[in-house]
């Protein structure tokens, strides 16, 4: 498959390319925390005032903002959250990956590997590319599956079983795996509900952040 290869050097001067690639922790906090302020605000929101319209507006922020740590952990994989690693790393894995179920480092190798061979036969990231163009029949199926939350249930799911182990394998060795898969995520989620609990507004882990999840 051939390619376009672009360099950013093209495009930009050695002080804007220097410029771009500056790695400031504050900066990066910050990210975060715009990200979760908008999440707390959605949820105080319907908290003040429920009815459907507020709660249909919070989830699609709070669905919105969940994208939006996905992505500041994708910017931590390629460790630009802050020029120190340690901290990088901390900042990606416990407010951006763990709270959405995912996991910087693991993420980082597959990614690396997207970076390296984009559009190539190898491409991990070619199954999600490769189908289009598509129909338009084919896109409102695709349209109704993500927004009625089909896809995100099927992809949580096989997280699960993949996190559980084959019915083969012995209880503790299928624990050791489960907490290897999702054990932090798990511990930062029972966090997020004790907050929310603490609250008084325990309803809003289900329905204002595994909901927007799906």
């Amino acid at each position: 498959m051939t390619t376009l290869r672009m360099r950013a050097r093209d495009f930009l001067t050695e002080d804007e390319l220097v410029a771009v690639r500056e790695r400031t922790t504050w900066k990066g906090v910050a990210l975060i925390v715009h990200a979760w302020a908008l999440i707390l605000g959605a949820i105080a929101l319907v908290a003040w005032w429920p009815n459907p319209l507020t709660y249909l507006l919070a989830v699609a922020i709070i669905g919105s903002r969940q994208l939006g740590l996905a992505i500041l952990m994708h910017d931590g994989a390629h460790g630009c959250l802050s020029a120190d690693e340690k901290t990088n790393l901390a900042l990606s894995q416990w407010f951006c990956a763990y709270p959405i179920f995912a996991e910087t480092r693991g993420y980082r190798r597959y990614h690396l590997q997207h970076h390296a061979r984009t559009q190539q036969e190898d491409d991990p990231d070619l199954v999600l590319s490769a189908p289009f163009p598509i129909t338009r029949l084919s896109y409102r199926r695709k349209f109704l599956r993500d927004i009625t939350g089909q896809t995100g249930y099927q992809q949580r799911k096989a997280q699960l079983l993949n996190a559980i182990g084959p019915k083969e394998w012995s209880l503790s060795r299928r624990a050791a795996n489960f907490w290897q898969k999702l054990g932090p995520q798990c511990v930062t989620n029972a966090l997020l509900f004790a907050g929310l609990a603490a609250a008084g507004v325990w309803w809003a882990y289900p329905l204002l952040w595994l909901v927007p999840l799906l």
